[in-house]
């Protein structure tokens, strides 16, 4: 099994090279070894009039590591609308993410992104620089109103079109950046969730022609298609922009989770497959015992003559152990056409949960305590005891095994 799932079963990362910030929501959970998920990405940034539109697409392969890691790897690819330029963005672009808190409902990841072998300016695309970038994403669940909150700081040193350059090669620029986010997952019925973010951007680099600000908002939405099939789309509207931020984005991320046979999370599954089975045997041999015990009592003890087993005076107290209320009635009906006086019938909050009916009777009074489990359906433990309550001569203990039996 997963260590997690991030948004109702949807893993979702960074997939583009342009910003590790910018195009999804914060990933707060790791894959186990032999746990990996296939992505496919696809991006769209519509700058300003005069700076068109860049559209990137990237598949992804990501991997559980041993320990509290995982991997990805992906192949950025862009198109530049506006200069008709298109290329590779990097041979390769790897990700590496590190889960340092994972307590429950509280969950965080760090990542690192870099580029392996950067694009060429020449090829119009990029700036040449090598994008990289670290990410501390956290997210608590059910925080308000049954919803998840999100937070996310990054830095990270990326490509951004400039805002007083034609497009074509030379057109890019390398910007350090730092981002904070906040972010609710809407839990609704169904597996298509609502998204929304509140996104702020400020530069971070010692070149005044760098530096930009921006505030956006950032609605969306998962959906869970089938098992292990998830779609997630988030779309970016900056509300406040300086130095070249898209204006409007959107983006679009199609995964795929599967397991091999291999690994800590085949391991882990078996495990848990032996565990069940060792529990449902433990309740099989327990159910068989149980019935074996009661058959022997009961053929040890015979059938009861034809003469009265006890007075009709015989004190009999109810105390539900069960947990259920109902059930106290139930065997109160089941008792009325026997020959015993119902002395009280009450619920025992204070014991234990019992989860078998058990019959303690008084010296001298076991054919009518077997009278009395002759009368419950299932198959009751019947003991004998110096210490009956409230002075009654059997006291009957109903557990909930009762529910089952009388259902």
């Amino acid at each position: 099994m997963k260590r997690g799932t991030l948004l109702g079963g949807t893993a979702l990362v960074l997939t583009t090279g342009a910003a590790l910030a910018s195009p999804l929501p914060p990933h707060t959970q790791v894959f186990e070894p032999g746990v990996f998920e296939a992505q496919l990405f696809t991006g769209v940034r519509n700058y300003s009039s005069d700076h068109g539109t860049t559209a990137d697409f990237m598949p992804r392969l990501r991997a559980g590591a041993p320990g509290p890691f995982d991997l990805a790897l992906g192949i950025p690819y862009r198109y530049d609308s506006k200069s008709k330029d298109s290329a590779l963005r990097s041979d390769l672009h790897l990700d590496l993410s590190y889960q340092w808190l994972d307590r429950g409902a509280t969950q965080s990841v760090i990542r690192f992104h870099t580029m392996v072998g950067a694009n060429s300016e020449l090829e119009g695309v990029g700036s040449g620089r090598t994008n990289l970038g670290v990410a501390v994403d956290w997210r608590r669940d059910g925080i308000y109103a049954g919803n998840d909150l999100y937070l996310r700081g990054a830095w990270e040193h990326i490509d951004q079109r400039r805002p007083d350059e034609d497009a074509g090669p030379g057109s890019y620029r390398a910007v350090g950046l730092l981002t904070l986010e906040a972010a609710m997952d809407i839990n609704v019925e169904g597996d298509f969730t609502p998204y929304f973010g509140l996104r702020a951007t400020v530069g971070a680099s010692g070149n005044r022609r760098s530096e930009q600000q921006s505030l956006s908002l950032r609605p969306g939405f998962h959906w869970k298609i089938a098992e292990g099939r998830s779609l997630f789309l988030v779309s970016q509207f900056d509300m406040a922009e300086r130095g070249g931020e898209p204006e409007r984005a959107v983006f679009v991320t199609y995964s795929y989770n599967f397991e091999t046979g291999w690994g800590d999370a085949a391991a882990s599954r078996g495990v848990e497959q032996v565990t069940a089975r060792m529990a449902r045997l433990e309740r099989q041999v327990d159910a068989l015992g149980r019935s074996v015990h009661n058959l022997e009592r009961r053929w040890l003890l015979g059938t009861p003559s034809g003469d009265p087993v006890a007075s009709p005076e015989t004190e009999v107290l109810l105390l539900n152990q069960s947990g259920i209320a109902e059930l106290k009635s139930s065997v109160g009906r089941l008792l009325d056409p026997l020959e015993v006086r119902l002395v009280d019938m009450r619920q025992d909050p204070d014991a234990p949960t019992r989860d078998r009916t058990v019959i303690r009777h008084a010296h001298g009074l076991t054919d009518k305590a077997v009278e009395i489990a002759r009368a419950l359906p299932g198959h009751q433990l019947i003991e004998e005891s110096n210490e009956i309550p409230d002075g009654a001569d059997i006291v009957v203990l109903i557990g909930f095994d009762l529910e089952t039996a009388l259902d």
